[in-house]
């Protein structure tokens, strides 16, 4: 996004404003964020999820996995921030979408429109926190882009139900598994294991609300 059309906007002032499942999306000034933000050729270099603890007269949370917290976590927002000031967009996804299919057995075209649940979406991210963080992808990560490497690896698919089977979580795969996970495909014809945070930020039907100041 061009830095001309942001809306910078102090923290307290649209804390009241931020919603469940609202997206985070992190610049990140460390050295490591640059580095992932040229291998994945994005402005974006860490991604996370807004929930509010109890409704909106709790605490807000900022649901994540960080390399350098040890994996998932869930941290009061209001301490989070400062620290990251300027560098996180806060971006919601759509409520609804219409979803168009072809159903095989009646030869018919099906229309239905997918909800989003944003409580389910940040109770599953909630759920994978504990895993510890994929610093295994990551190198596979820099492998694909670097390299070219992609197919010369056998990579677990992020999208099984069962939890056991996903390894090495990072932030936006993660993320992006939260919303599969619930019926709400947040990047289409790409799988969540392959999803970076820049990729979550291209997501068409994902609406720019924000700047933290």
């Amino acid at each position: 996004m061009n830095h001309q059309n942001k809306i910078f906007i102090k923290y307290e002032d649209v804390k009241p404003y931020i919603k469940e499942a609202d997206i985070l999306l992190f610049h990140g000034d460390a050295w490591y964020s640059w580095f992932i933000q040229k291998v994945t050729q994005s402005e974006y270099s860490h991604v996370a999820l807004a929930s509010w603890h109890n409704g909106k007269d709790s605490n807000l949370e900022c649901v994540e996995f960080h390399g350098f917290r040890g994996g998932g976590a869930i941290i009061n927002l209001d301490n989070y921030f400062p620290e990251q000031s300027g560098l996180i967009d806060v971006y919601r996804p759509a409520s609804h979408y219409d979803k168009s299919s072809f159903d095989i057995k009646t030869c018919m075209i099906i229309n239905e429109t997918i909800v989003l649940d944003a409580k389910a979406i940040t109770n599953t991210m909630r759920h994978l926190t504990g895993l510890k963080y994929g610093w295994k992808r990551i190198w596979w990560f820099i492998k694909k882009h670097l390299f070219g490497l992609r197919l010369c690896y056998n990579l677990e698919d992020l999208t099984s139900d069962d939890l056991r089977d996903i390894i090495y979580p990072v932030c936006s795969t993660a993320v992006s598994y939260s919303f599969t996970k619930n019926n709400f495909d947040l990047i289409k014809n790409k799988n969540d294991a392959w999803t970076a945070p820049g990729n979550i930020g291209e997501y068409p039907l994902l609406n720019y609300m924000f700047t933290l100041i």
